[in-house]
C-alpha cells in the first residue's frame, strides 16, 4: 500500500459508524440502540489506532491535537453560554469545560458536555498511545502488556462510577481498541485478510450468536454510559471488525452507495460538531419518540446541510489565505 494513498473503505466505515451514532440518538428500541452504541465510537477508535503514526513527533501531535480541539471548544463555549444565559440552565462553565463528561456526574454542580465530549477524549486517547509507544520502544508486546493493565483499570473505575476529567476513565477503557487498530496496521492484518472469506464469516457468526442469544447483561460495550465489561469489549471488537469489511464491499461493489457515506466519513470530526449543537436545539425529543426514522433521517439532512455550510467557509477562507501569500510573494 502506498504511505499516502487514502483507504477509502475506512471512510465508508466511518461514515456507517456516524450514522450508527445518529440512528442511536434517535431509536428507542434498546436492541437496535445498543447495537448503534456497541459499533459506533468503537469503529471510530480502532480506525484511529490504525492510523497512528508510530514515527510521529511530540510536535506534530500536539499541534494536531491542537488544531481539532479549538473549534470544539468553542463550540461547546456557545452552546454552553446558549444554556446559561437565554435558557437559564444551572451549569458551571469552568467546571464542566474541565470534566467534559459524556454523563451527569454524581458530583456536585459538574453536567455532562453532550455529544463533543468524544474530541477532547480522543486528543486524551492518543497522547497516552503515544506516551506508551515510547515508554515500550514501540515494542508491540510491551504495549499490549501495558494497554491491557490499563484497560482493566478502566473498567474497573467505569463500573465504580468513578469519572475522571476529561473522560479519562474512558480513555483507559478504550485503550485495547486503539491498540487493536494499531495492530491491524502494524502486522498488515486487514491488508492480508479483507478478501478472505472464512475469517469474516466466523467473525459475523460469532457477534450476532452472542448479540442475539446471550445475556445482554454480560456483553455491554456502551462507552459514553459507560456500561462496559470485558466480554462486551470482546462482542464491540467482532462487530467493528464486522463493519470494516462490510464498507470494504460496500465500496468494492456498490461505488453509488459509498459516495455520500465516504463524504460522511471524511468529514466525520465536523458532523461531530454538527451534531452536538443539532442535538440540543434543532431535533424535538417528541420526534424522537414518536417517529425515530424521521428523526433520524432530519438528522442526517440538517448536519449535511451545515457540514456542506462549514465545508464552503473553510474554502473560501483558504482561497483568501492563498492569495495573501502569492501577493506577499509577488511584492
Amino acid at each position: 500500500m502506498e504511505p499516502n494513498k487514502r483507504i477509502e473503505y475506512m471512510d465508508v466505515a466511518r461514515g456507517l459508524a456516524m450514522l450508527l451514532i445518529f440512528l442511536g440518538h434517535t431509536h428507542t428500541i434498546y436492541s437496535i440502540s445498543r447495537f448503534c452504541y456497541l459499533l459506533n465510537l468503537s469503529t471510530f477508535i480502532i480506525i484511529s489506532g490504525y492510523f497512528f503514526n508510530k514515527n510521529e513527533s511530540l510536535k506534530l501531535l500536539l499541534k494536531k491535537s491542537l488544531k481539532i480541539m479549538i473549534p470544539a471548544l468553542i463550540v461547546f463555549w456557545i452552546t454552553r453560554a446558549v444554556d446559561i444565559y437565554y435558557l437559564g440552565k444551572d451549569y458551571n462553565f469552568v467546571k464542566d469545560t474541565i470534566f467534559a463528561l459524556s454523563k451527569n456526574t454524581i458530583f456536585d454542580g459538574v453536567n455532562s458536555v453532550g455529544i463533543v465530549w468524544y474530541i477532547p477524549f480522543l486528543v486524551m486517547l492518543r497522547l497516552v498511545f503515544y506516551l506508551i509507544s515510547k515508554i515500550s520502544k514501540n515494542n508491540i508486546y510491551i504495549q499490549g502488556g501495558i494497554t491491557i493493565v490499563l484497560t482493566g483499570l478502566g473498567i474497573y473505575l467505569a463500573n465504580k462510577a468513578i469519572y475522571l476529567p476529561w473522560s479519562f476513565d474512558l480513555v483507559l477503557c478504550t485503550l485495547v481498541l486503539f491498540y487493536i487498530g494499531y495492530i491491524l496496521k502494524e502486522k498488515d492484518i486487514l491488508n492480508k485478510y479483507i478478501d478472505e472469506k472464512i475469517p469474516w464469516i466466523v467473525i459475523t457468526i460469532v457477534f450476532w450468536t452472542i448479540f442475539l442469544f446471550i445475556n445482554r447483561k454480560y456483553w455491554n460495550f456502551e462507552i459514553a454510559t459507560r456500561r462496559i465489561n470485558p466480554f462486551g469489549l470482546f462482542l464491540s471488537v467482532s462487530g467493528c471488525l464486522m463493519l470494516i469489511k462490510v464498507s470494504y464491499l460496500i465500496e468494492k461493489y456498490l461505488g453509488i452507495i459509498s459516495k455520500p457515506i465516504k463524504f460522511i466519513g471524511k468529514n466525520s470530526y465536523w458532523y461531530f460538531l454538527s451534531h452536538s449543537v443539532e442535538s440540543k436545539y434543532a431535533v424535538p425529543n417528541y420526534w424522537i419518540n414518536v417517529m425515530p426514522i424521521f428523526a433520524f433521517s432530519i438528522k442526517i439532512a440538517l448536519n449535511t446541510i451545515i457540514v456542506e455550510g462549514i465545508l464552503f467557509i473553510k474554502n473560501l477562507i483558504n482561497k483568501d489565505l492563498t492569495k495573501g501569500k502569492e501577493e506577499v510573494k509577488d511584492e
